[in-house]
């Protein structure tokens, strides 16, 4: 009878190397179709048989986010989320927003230009006359 071949601690390491990669391509496959599919959904969020509807979300950094919430379909908030909590920011004419189900972040983006280009006039305006 012929015994299997020795076991060297070359052939075990490079075994170990072998499946460590191994598992990390798969944790980078599930990782990878997570964010791409799992995640996508959160966006366009609707709550369960309710009216308000997430329509998009802008990260602003770490811990601020501005979102677009449709309520039904006569009112839509620019509402704006930190540590602090939630607030709303504005109030946005529901036309300027994207149906519910449609991606539109390029949308969502223009009415935010929008919004903030007809804030600063008011605001510069004041800060030269003083």
């Amino acid at each position: 009878m012929s015994s299997p071949p020795p076991v060297t601690d070359a052939t075990s390491l490079a075994v170990q190397i072998l499946d460590g990669l191994l598992i990390l391509g798969a944790i980078c496959i599930l990782a990878y179709i997570l964010l791409r599919y799992g995640l996508g959904r959160l966006r366009g969020r609707q709550a369960a048989g309710g009216s308000i509807y997430i329509v998009d979300r802008v990260d602003l950094d770490a811990r601020r986010s501005l979102f677009a919430v449709r309520v039904g379909e006569r009112q839509a908030f620019l509402i704006g989320s930190s540590e602090a909590g939630l607030s709303r920011l504005a109030e946005l004419d529901p036309g300027d927003l994207p149906d519910p189900g449609e991606p539109a972040p390029s949308a969502f983006a223009r009415l935010l230009r929008r919004k903030t280009d007809e804030a600063e006039p008011a605001g510069a305006e004041g800060a030269d006359e003083g």
